[in-house]
């Protein structure tokens, strides 16, 4: 079996780390040219609303549910049978296991 020196294999490495360096540069550079902030690793089939993109982009003021329960004192089973009544506005999914509600039509709802 090939074994390396330590200089070799030193020089390997080296060479690595540039070739790595390079490319996280590169695409730096072409994502400031998209003006991409975050790249996304999650399929886009994921997203259940399709208007989660614009929502995240336009600095629309979003509510948790808990942060919706402090302003309308209802039971959480109260407000998800409102929901699905119509009652209560619907929510915006920003990913399978994160569900908000936008701050506007909280308030409108109470006001």
């Amino acid at each position: 079996m090939y074994e390396m020196s330590k200089e070799v294999l030193a020089r390997y490495l080296e060479k690595k780390a540039d070739l790595l360096m390079q490319e996280a540069n590169l695409i730096r550079e072409i994502s400031q040219q998209l003006k991409i902030e975050k790249i996304s690793t999650k399929p886009l089939a994921k997203i259940q609303d399709p208007k989660t993109l614009e929502v995240k982009r336009s600095g629309v003021a979003l509510l948790r549910l808990d942060q919706v329960l402090e302003i309308i004192p209802v039971a959480k089973s109260t407000w998800w049978n409102g929901v699905k009544s119509g009652k209560y506005p619907q929510p915006v999914k920003l990913s399978p296991r994160v569900t908000t509600w936008r701050k506007a039509d909280i308030l409108e709802l109470i006001g």
